[in-house]
This record gives structure tokens, C-alpha cells and sequence, in this order.
């Protein structure tokens, strides 16, 4: 399913376009193959592997390999409002419902173009949606770091969902919109959810209080002593 590939791979496997949209798994796949009908950003193509470990987090989390399924009522309106569309289009916007509900919004795309591509899976193009099943995306703002939490542990049969906050917080940042802001794999490394000893907690710098998530952010403030002593 990883599309991180350097350029001469991707040559060599694909041709001179690299993959396309619809040689990658469409289930792991990111908002910029699901919507903008690129198989991965040649900028940062290991981004898409990020977005994937993401979507396997959640997998073992909710105990699904399918984290984006929304029920049948909604699946049915989709299919009747897209009726002219193929069956990949109408499983990405059944995605993109599902991805509004858990605050994975376009909100955070830098790229124009991208915007304009998934302009045709938001609310305003479904609006027998908006009212019961989806968070729209107007109301983005109110997502704030316990969202993803609450979401996760709704949508988990068992009623868990993840249990620690620095857990979901690392997924948040494996499945950001905009493939320049998802976190890098050696950087996630060093996220607290794997490093801090003090459990679900970020690190605290004793000296002015600064609150870190990464090891590395953290070692690097300690180390330049960017904190006011005085």
C-alpha cells in the first residue's frame, strides 16, 4: 500500500507519471490521491506512508480495517446524488463524511488547486447529509484536541476508543490534510506516546513550563536554553 518511492522506482515501476490514483489502495490512500487524483505528493512522497500508518493505528484501535464506513442510509443518498459518477468517486465521498466526523478537515490544505478538487465531496454538494450524519466543515473550528479522542472511542464498539490522549494526539498529526504538515516518520518516532517515561503526558519543561510533544522538540529547547530564567 506505500507509495514512497524515489524517483527512479517510481520511473522504473510506473513510468515517467509515477503511479497513479488508482494503483494505490484506495483505503489507506490520502486526501490528495482520494481528491486531487494524485497518487502522492512528488514533494513529500513519504507523507502518503504517514497518512497510512495513521489509518492502521486507527484500524487497531476501532478493531476495522474499515475506519471511514459510514451506514447504509447515507451510502444510499450518496449513491443517488452521484449517480453519474464512478464507484471510486462515490467511496471517497463516503470517506470524506467520515473523515469530517473525526475532524480530519480540508481546512488545513495550503493548495489552491487541492481545495477546488474537493470541493465536490463537501457538505454544499450533499446537503440531505449535513444535518444528521456529517460535521460540517464550517464548524471546524470547534474541533479541539479532545475531538479525535471522543470520536474514537464513540465510533469503537467497545466503547475504549484510544485510551491515552498522547495516542490520539499522534494519530492527529499522522492524518493531517495537507501532506507538508504531516509529521515525518523519525520525528514520530520521538513522540511522547513512545518516549515520555511519564506516560500519557507531553514533556514539561521544568523551567518555564513549555509543554512539548516531541522528544526532539523538547531536547532541542533544553539544549539552546530558549527558556527566560530570570
Amino acid at each position: 500500500m506505500g507509495n514512497a518511492v524515489n524517483i527512479l522506482n517510481a520511473q522504473h515501476l510506473y513510468g515517467e507519471g509515477g503511479p497513479s490514483a488508482e494503483e494505490s489502495t484506495q483505503a489507506y490512500a490520502p486526501p490528495e490521491t482520494l481528491f486531487g487524483g494524485e497518487a502522492y505528493s512528488k514533494e513529500f512522497p513519504e507523507s502518503f506512508d504517514m497518512w497510512s500508518v495513521g489509518i492502521v493505528m486507527m484500524e487497531l484501535v476501532l478493531g476495522t480495517a474499515d475506519v471511514f464506513r459510514v451506514d447504509s442510509r447515507v451510502r444510499a443518498i450518496i449513491n443517488h446524488r452521484m449517480a453519474d459518477r464512478s464507484e471510486r468517486d462515490k467511496r471517497s465521498a463516503c470517506m470524506y463524511q467520515m473523515m469530517q466526523r473525526f475532524c480530519f478537515h480540508a481546512y488545513d490544505v495550503s493548495d489552491k488547486q487541492t481545495k477546488m478538487d474537493i470541493d465536490y465531496f463537501s457538505n454544499a454538494k450533499l446537503p440531505a447529509l449535513s444535518q444528521e450524519h456529517i460535521v460540517r466543515e464550517q464548524t471546524a473550528h470547534r474541533c479541539n484536541d479532545r475531538t479525535l479522542y471522543e470520536q474514537l472511542r464513540i465510533a469503537d464498539t467497545l466503547g475504549v476508543g484510544f485510551p491515552t490522549l498522547m495516542g490520539t494526539d499522534l494519530i492527529k498529526r499522522l492524518l493531517r490534510w495537507d501532506p507538508t504538515n504531516r509529521v515525518a516518520a523519525d520525528k514520530a518516532l520521538t513522540h511522547a506516546y513512545f518516549t515520555n517515561p511519564n506516560g500519557d503526558k507531553p514533556f514539561v519543561c521544568s523551567l518555564c513550563g513549555k509543554e512539548m510533544v516531541f522528544m526532539s522538540d523538547y531536547r532541542r529547547h533544553m539544549a539552546a536554553k530558549e527558556c527566560n530564567h530570570s
